[in-house]
This record gives C-alpha cells, structure tokens and sequence, in this order.
C-alpha cells in the first residue's frame, strides 16, 4: 500500500507484489484516503455476526433480561467500539452505531419498531 501516484511495479522471486488500496491489520480497515464510514460499517458488521452467533440464547424469552444483558456487554458491544478511541466520528455516524445497538436490543427484549 502506497500513498503515491506512480506505483512502480515490485518483483521478487515469487512474482510480482501488488499493490493495495485497503486491507485490515490488527483489527482495522487501512485505506488512502481514509474514510471512517467504511470502518463504522465494518464494525456494525462485526456485531451483527456476533450477535447471530449467540441469537439463539440472546432471542430466547425464557433467559433473564440480566443475563442477556451480561452477555451482550460482554462480547457484542466490544465489537461495536474496538478501535473507537481514534475515530473522528460525525453526528450520522454515531447515529448508525446507535440504531444498530438499538434493533439488537429490541430483539433481545422480542419488540419491533412498531410496538
């Protein structure tokens, strides 16, 4: 990855390297430009396929609401905020990010939007 116009081509014995526009290194998307959008994206993705992973206990109405809860601080919302201390974030992004936080939680308590 290059922040360079020209990119001049890298061989080695293997082949030729190419070159990169974005890739995720510890955790975090790394594009030029960057565009924190696309990392706020990642992140709801991210707990999205946590909460899918334990949507069986989390949907299950004879849980209590305190385990539930444990549960979802515990490994849901790390997803959500992992890397959250360096991004400049908008008044639309924290908007998406608590509109996400909130539809799972309504489907943990079993309400829709219209109720």
């Amino acid at each position: 990855m290059t922040s360079e116009q020209d990119q001049i081509p890298i061989n080695l014995r293997a082949g030729e390297v190419t070159y990169q526009n974005s890739f995720v290194y510890l955790g975090h998307k790394l594009s030029i430009p960057y565009d924190p959008s696309t990392e706020i994206s990642r992140r709801i993705q991210c707990a999205w396929g946590a909460y899918a992973k334990h949507s069986m206990f989390l949907r299950d109405r004879n849980v209590h609401m305190k385990l539930k809860r444990k549960l979802f601080n515990m490994v849901i919302l790390p997803c959500f905020v992992y890397g959250s201390e360096t991004w400049a974030l908008c008044k639309k992004d924290r908007q998406r990010l608590a509109v996400a936080q909130r539809k799972m939680e309504r489907r943990m308590v079993g309400v829709t939007l219209m109720e």
